[in-house]
């Protein structure tokens, strides 16, 4: 019987060989898919999506290094903390997060938060990710198994839904 490994840094290797990955884009993934099971452990209004979420519906060669979410009903900062910390919070084996900038955003009506959040795993990995967070968006959304199978579910949204904030951007850049 294969022994499992112990540390962060030997799980993220595993994963990463798991899924022909290499490199600290494939240990990034695992810290950020890390991250988005904690927010699905405290909070079920959270939603993931963006470029992160594409790379596990089509495994897109685009590296991406921020996690894009929006909430259901949330529509405060102190809930959106609040969320945060808790995840922050949340017990998981080999790394520590914490929020370590929550910058507020309104663009026209939305609202919204950049946030910054740093970790530091039990091999003394330590580094930070962002977090783009749109509040109180209606998004069509669905369950997956997690990428990393520590969680059951986690809660993302469609395929569709992910194309549908994209192609405007790419249309855009073909003009320019």
């Amino acid at each position: 019987m294969t022994e499992k490994p112990t540390s962060f840094l030997k799980r993220a290797r595993q994963w990463a060989k798991t899924n022909d990955l290499t490199g600290s884009q494939a240990f990034l993934r695992y810290v950020i898919f890390t991250f988005v099971e904690a927010i699905n452990s405290v909070s079920s209004d959270f939603v993931f999506k963006g470029g992160n979420l594409l790379w596990l519906y089509i495994k897109t060669p685009r590296a991406t290094v921020d996690l894009d979410f929006s909430t259901l009903k949330k529509g405060t900062h102190a809930e959106v903390k609040k969320v945060l910390s808790d995840a922050c919070a949340h017990s998981i084996e080999g790394i520590n997060f914490s929020v370590s900038k929550f910058k507020e955003v309104r663009q026209q009506s939305e609202l919204g938060a950049a946030v910054t959040i740093s970790y530091r795993t039990d091999d003394g990995a330590d580094n930070q990710f962002e977090l783009d967070i749109v509040y109180a968006i209606p998004v069509n959304h669905s369950e997956i198994p997690s990428p990393l199978h520590h969680a059951p579910k986690i809660q993302v949204a469609t395929l569709e839904n992910i194309i549908a904030d994209k192609l405007p951007l790419f249309q855009e850049s073909c003009r320019l």
